[in-house]
């Protein structure tokens, strides 16, 4: 049995029907799925991308970070199946190999809607690394990558909205909540900002007069002023735009009146161009529009390099849009690990 409980959690309920005893086992939020296979109980997490398997004798749980938001899980052929609704996939575990587990909770915070999730070694002397999600995925997107980092011995929080950012949500209003949740857990800097989609606009925001930003990652950065944009492109192919995800922007004159990063590392993960605006299928709808969207693109990702004097741009061959988290998880790793060692260096 799943049942609901305060904001950050869900509560598994195992009921004994001899004497009504109910016994709660706390593992998460977002809990909506559970079967059984090989003697233990398996549940699906879409708020934090987890798979959990509980032993239903002793009540010992692990978690297992999971690449995208599953929608279902079931067992066939003598193996658990995930589909996941984002990204479109079905996929099947192989509950022998060696999944990666979550690290260890340091921190799970809560404030109104928005969480701070924080993993890894509470010894940890080196900057804390800070993940930044886009709007409309949450702060379960990182999950793959903060085990990775947790487990390879950073400290790693997670910040984001449960059941999704506000639909008034500004980047002003993120970055300010990002700032008051860790202030409310005690954690101060060095830090090192990974930020992905549009959730670079409050990272910007968040870094502004900060000492204590000492490096910066951006994956897949949304340029300012994107959606009006793509708007304009879809509109001018005769396609109506009301299918078109709406991002959280940034006020052009805004974005004019920030500073620049100076000297603090910074990297640059873009896309992969043939992946996306130049596919066969986005340019054969926008034709001159699909070029135009991807110089568009490009030019975001050049203004956002440009914002500090040590800078380098990656590109993500074969990923989709928004996808980087997911589909190259190892190569964000391998450049906030590359990151760190510059900074310590």
């Amino acid at each position: 049995m799943i049942g609901e409980s305060p904001a950050s959690r869900t509560t598994l309920l195992r009921f004994d029907p001899n004497d009504g005893e109910l016994l709660p086992l706390v593992i998460g939020p977002g809990l909506h799925g559970m079967v059984e296979h090989d003697g233990y109980l398996w549940v699906i997490s879409y708020i934090d991308h987890l798979l959990v398997r509980v032993d239903p004798d002793t009540r010992e749980t692990s978690r297992y970070p999971m690449p995208g938001k599953t929608g279902g899980i079931t067992v066939a052929d003598g193996s658990i199946w995930l589909d996941f609704f984002h990204p479109g996939l079905l996929a099947r575990v192989d509950t022998s190999a060696n999944l990666i587990e979550a690290g260890e909770t340091l921190v799970d915070q809560v404030d109104t809607d928005h969480r701070l999730l924080c993993t890894g070694p509470d010894n940890f002397t080196g900057p804390i690394i800070i993940l930044e999600p886009p709007q409309w995925i949450g702060p379960g997107s990182w999950s793959v990558i903060q085990a990775e980092l947790s487990n390879q011995g950073s400290q790693v929080c997670a910040h984001g909205y449960l059941g999704g950012e506000p639909a008034d949500q500004t980047p002003s209003d993120r970055a300010t909540d990002l700032a008051s949740a860790l202030d409310g857990a005690g954690i101060s800097g060095p830090l090192l900002v990974v930020t992905a989609g549009d959730g670079v606009h409050a990272t910007r925001l968040f870094a502004e007069g900060r000492d204590d930003v000492v490096g910066i990652l951006m994956v897949d950065p949304v340029p300012v002023g994107w959606d009006e944009f793509l708007t304009s492109v879809i509109v001018a192919a005769g396609e109506d735009p009301g299918g078109a995800p709406e991002g959280a922007d940034l006020d052009a004159t805004v974005s004019a009146g920030l500073g620049d990063f100076g000297a603090t590392p910074l990297v640059v993960i873009g896309q992969d161009p043939d992946a996306v605006f130049l596919n066969d299928p986005f340019v054969d709808t926008y034709g001159d529009g699909a070029y135009a969207a991807n110089q568009f693109w490009q030019d975001g990702l050049a203004f956002y390099a440009g914002l500090s004097t040590d800078s380098r741009t990656v590109v993500a061959d074969g990923t989709g849009m928004h996808m980087v988290v997911w589909d190259r998880a190892d190569l964000v790793v391998d450049e906030v690990l590359a990151l760190l060692e510059r900074i310590e260096g």
